[in-house]
């Protein structure tokens, strides 16, 4: 299925990102020499922590997005990358975290798996 558009009605820049590459090496010990190493993946696995403000009318968007448009995390989405400025595919890795930040505002924290 072809990746989803983020619903323009959400911001369309993180506030905050940071990413961190998943190993793609799983290492073995052995009795004697070395740790054999092999290759785990053959792409790299990146996942990212995403965060913003959003209205209260936003988060319900988001919450639906994320259980009906992406069926809970199965299905991949268009976001801009953060830091490279071009078009992404992700994943949601679980459900997006939500807290109150003033009466009108909820801050989100998302966990986003890049897919290419």
């Amino acid at each position: 299925m072809a990746a989803i558009p983020w619903p323009a009605s959400l911001p369309a820049c993180a506030e905050t990102y940071s990413e961190k590459a998943e190993p793609v090496t799983v290492r073995t010990n052995v009795a004697e020499g070395p740790a054999k190493v092999r290759r785990r993946f053959t792409l790299r696995v990146v996942r990212g922590q995403v965060g913003m403000t959003v209205r209260i009318d936003q988060r319900n968007t988001l919450d639906s997005f994320f259980y009906t448009d992406l069926n809970a995390g199965v299905e991949r989405f268009i976001f801009r990358h953060p830091w490279l400025g071009v078009d992404k595919e992700w994943r949601m890795v679980e459900a997006p975290d939500f807290s109150n930040v003033g009466p009108l505002g909820v801050a989100v924290t998302m966990i986003w798996e890049l897919m290419n």
